[in-house]
């Protein structure tokens, strides 16, 4: 299970903001200058979403780790290959024997007569050299070499998918840190504007105040103050959000501590603009999905493995060719190919045999214990396959909803900032009091969340919507993180 970072749930796009934020441009003032953006050194690591869920997937120590099993799938396949070729058996040693020479000849043969330890004394004792060679080759063996075979190369299939199983988990962490780190950019923007029209805001009142001005009372300042300590607050989130998500990114990527992160992107903008059919994005998670290919080698692997442990009821079909050798000092001969001194000889043959190594029920109890973890793989994979139409249903939702709800921003965002000009233009005339000015900013700033959040929203939906579908790490980017925009 793959830890989620604290530094992802550091920052979140607020629901409700302070109640009056500030006179957000109350006379039509432009953002400040270079607000909120950072200042990119020479030595700067600049990235944007495909190099970052690009590096991510290749890079990150998670999805490098989840590759030994890759590694331990393709060392067993070496394995399985070995038992294709001859075993080769090779025994040297020396043992100690006694002198023997031949001692009668008579029409039966060569005889001995000496006793072995009748007459024994150290002085006879010589060093015996042998030597052994056995050259294995099977021949046939009912599958259980071809059938591990076939296991093995599941085995690694699967072990592949799970890889880009934890390479497409950790891409989204980095998308949502992406999409953070850009919101709390756009964010302090936004802040860094209404500080300066606050700021001025408060001094005109106080200038107007000082002077004994009928039109404005203390409680218009006191409300502009408590907005611009309110902004001095979200600016401090917002500026530890964006230090919290580039040193998350700087981890994620795996780039050295202390290596200095900057996003090409200025603002939070949406990623895609393509439109999806439901239908069309279930087909392609059926056909793309990791954790779908994962299961479906994993139960073909314990489907070939119990098949094999099965064929532990046949025997194992094999030629053999051996070779054994012996050489003591001081040691006749024996010239008869009917006996064979085992400290004096040499001995060559070939033989085809089959062996057979049978415990009771074992093979059996084997490959049942085998075929059960398919079975569990089997239903998994069922209930995979039913998730998969209900999760793309939940993302492809959250894009339509997030895309509805940018659509409906564009009209009402310039309602409320026009909104705000007229409530402060009234005001500033001695038309009014505070209260409409701060309803209507109130109303300026929901608006505003309301647009970035929309955003926000809809990148991450779209990089949970490629995950769900299997094109976050390896497929087409259509999704996320998009296809590269043309160059105005």
């Amino acid at each position: 299970m793959n830890a989620r970072p604290t530094i992802v749930h550091a920052f979140r796009p607020a629901r409700g903001w302070v109640p009056a934020l500030v006179w957000v441009y109350a006379a039509g003032a432009a953002p400040a200058s270079g607000a909120g953006e950072s200042e990119s050194g020479s030595d700067a690591v600049v990235i944007d979403r495909r190099s970052a869920v690009a590096r991510a997937s290749a890079q990150n120590p998670q999805v490098l780790a989840e590759s030994a099993d890759v590694l331990k799938a393709e060392a067993q396949l070496a394995q399985v290959d070995a038992a294709k070729h001859p075993e080769m058996n090779l025994t040297l040693g020396v043992v100690n024997s006694l002198a023997a020479d031949n001692t009668d000849r008579d029409a039966n043969g060569v005889q001995s007569r000496r006793e072995a330890y009748g007459d024994f004394d150290f002085g006879q004792l010589r060093p015996g050299f042998v030597a052994r060679l056995n050259v294995v080759q099977p021949l046939y063996t009912f599958g259980k070499i071809s059938l591990r075979e076939r296991a093995a190369e599941a085995s690694g299939r699967a072990a592949r998918a799970k890889t880009e199983i934890t390479a497409a988990d950790v891409a989204i962490t980095v998308a949502e840190l992406y999409e953070s780190h850009l919101y709390a950019k756009e964010l302090l923007l936004f802040v860094e504007d209404v500080k300066g029209v606050a700021g001025r805001s408060i001094q005109e009142t106080q200038d107007r105040l000082d002077v004994g001005a009928f039109d404005v009372k203390k409680q218009d300042l006191l409300r502009l103050q408590f907005a611009l300590g309110m902004a001095e607050v979200i600016e401090n989130q917002a500026e530890a959000a964006l230090a919290q998500t580039r040193e998350g990114l700087r981890a994620y990527l795996a780039y050295a501590p202390g290596t200095q992160l900057e996003l090409r992107e200025d603002h939070l903008d949406p990623v895609s603009d393509a439109a999806s059919v439901l239908e069309e994005l279930i087909g392609l998670a059926r056909e793309q999905r990791p954790e779908l290919r994962a299961l479906q080698q994993g139960i073909h692997a314990y489907e070939h493995l119990a098949r094999a442990e099965h064929a532990g009821w046949f025997p194992n079909i094999f030629a053999m060719g051996f070779l054994s050798a012996a050489y003591t000092p001081d040691r006749d001969w024996i010239q008869s190919r009917y006996v064979v001194d085992p400290l004096g000889h040499f001995v060559a043959g070939a033989l085809v045999g089959a062996q057979w190594k049978v415990q009771w029920d074992t093979a059996s109890a084997k490959a049942d214990e085998v075929e059960s973890e398919a079975f569990r793989l089997r239903n998994l994979l069922a209930w995979a396959e039913s998730g998969v139409p209900a999760e793309i249903t939940r993302y492809h939702e959250d894009v339509h909803r997030a895309r509805a709800d940018i659509e409906q921003m564009k009209q009402t965002l310039p309602v409320t900032k026009e909104w705000v000009v007229r409530s402060t233009a009234d005001f500033s005339a001695g038309f009014g009091d505070s209260r409409e000015v701060t309803d209507a900013v109130q109303a300026y700033v929901t608006a505003k969340n309301a647009q970035l959040n929309a955003v926000y929203r809809l990148n991450l939906a779209l990089a949970q919507l490629a995950k769900a579908t299997g094109t976050l790490v390896n497929g087409p980017s259509f999704l996320y993180p998009g296809e590269p925009k043309a160059k105005p």
